[in-house]
């Protein structure tokens, strides 16, 4: 799992950037990432928001385009919105598939 040309794998990376920051960091892992793509951009895809529709694109009104006018591609389920009803349309996303078994391979969600 090596991430740079050089060979540094992920362990490599993560823990002194843990050791130096984790006084200072909130969310973890996230917070890592952060550090590691702001120090390397060209290593960084930003997706359209209606590739990572959150609940914040609809919380307050809507602010994804995109999703308004492609559709929703990939829906992230952050915020435990799949397991309460603070935004119902996740939950029902969430329920709907649940249970689904796909390829016929009882592989379920």
């Amino acid at each position: 799992s090596s991430l740079i040309p050089g060979g540094l794998s992920w362990e490599d990376l993560l823990h002194p950037l843990y050791q130096k920051y984790k006084n200072h960091i909130t969310w973890g892992d996230q917070d890592l990432l952060n550090i590691i793509f702001h120090y390397n951009p060209e290593s960084l895809l930003i997706f359209p928001c209606q590739w990572n529709y959150r609940p914040d694109h609809c919380m307050y009104g809507s602010n994804c385009k995109g999703a308004e006018e492609e559709g929703v591609s990939i829906l992230h389920g952050n915020r435990g919105v799949y397991h309460d009803d603070k935004q119902p349309a996740f939950k029902v996303v969430y329920d709907a598939i649940h249970d689904v078994s796909f390829w016929g391979l009882g592989v379920k969600v």
